[in-house]
């Protein structure tokens, strides 16, 4: 069984195409996150990473220098730094985006309190 809703005052008419605008923006703004590239490095640029707009791992590279340079056991902690200094970038991108969009600013995931900012173990 459907309900009707009742009509809308005239007076919410504009606050209505607004909203429908920033939604077309934002959508359009988030839809090209995808062709965006953004990359981080480590090791002095031996190990490098890039990601796409959304933050979706597409490349690690070691580069010969690297392999010979830095001991094994340290490649993948250097290759995560790489990775996340990539990732960082990708949402000063998308804060970007959604500010442009909207005329509103995301907040910095840095300074959100978050579960283990808070002293939870999530182990």
């Amino acid at each position: 069984m459907s309900r009707e809703l009742p009509p809308l005052p005239p007076e919410a008419a504009p606050d209505l195409r607004r909203a429908h605008e920033m939604i077309s923006q934002l959508t359009g703004a988030l839809a090209g996150l995808d062709e965006v590239r953004y990359s981080g490095a480590a090791a002095d640029g031996g190990i490098t990473a890039t990601v796409d707009g959304n933050g979706k791992l597409l490349d690690v590279y070691v580069s010969p220098h690297a392999l010979r340079a830095v001991a094994p056991e340290d490649l993948g902690a250097l290759a995560l730094a790489a990775i996340q200094e990539a990732r960082t970038a990708a949402i000063g991108g998308m804060r970007a985006a959604f500010a442009d969009a909207t005329g509103a600013e995301l907040p910095d995931p840095a300074t959100l309190e978050t579960p283990d900012r808070l002293g939870f173990d999530l182990r």
